[in-house]
């Protein structure tokens, strides 16, 4: 981990790995089976071989896998960084750390890649930074219609 993220690591309560399944076809029948007791047509479980294969890109090299992977992990990531604000909790998405060791402290299967690791804890008032990190203004990353489009009026900036 950067030095940044051991003390964020070493100074929160918990912390979160998400793992990216980079194998998901390995979880079909378990997949078709949860959604048959869930009451899912017959139709759609048939088709979840495919969609699987058609999506994760498992056997298309066109497609990455580990790239659709880190997108499922990461909207749960996402989800999850929602919840826990919403509940009164701080939370810090990480990248920077060293994957072969956490997979290997957490015996993570070689199959899984982990796009990001959260700290979540109550938010430390002292610790806040004086001001925002930096950012690009909204109007040059949020576009209307089609990309380069001026979203000027949406945000106000002139």
């Amino acid at each position: 981990m950067m030095d940044s993220n051991v003390r964020k690591v070493n100074e929160a309560p918990v912390v979160v790995v998400f793992a990216a399944d980079c194998e998901p076809s390995k979880n079909v029948q378990r997949m078709q089976q949860l959604n048959r007791d869930n009451g899912a047509p017959d139709e759609f479980v048939n088709k979840i071989p495919a969609l699987v294969e058609l999506f994760s890109g498992e056997h298309d090299p066109k497609v990455s896998t580990e790239a659709w992977a880190y997108k499922q992990a990461s909207l749960a990531a996402a989800t999850f960084l929602y919840a826990a604000q919403v509940h009164g909790l701080a939370t810090c998405p990480m990248e920077g750390f060293d994957q072969a060791g956490v997979k290997k402290a957490l015996n993570i299967p070689d199959r899984y890649s982990i796009p990001v690791v959260v700290a979540l804890g109550h938010a430390n008032p002292a610790a806040k930074p004086a001001k925002p990190s930096v950012r690009f203004p909204p109007a040059e990353v949020f576009f209307d219609g089609k990309f380069g489009q001026s979203t000027e009026e949406l945000f106000g900036e002139k």
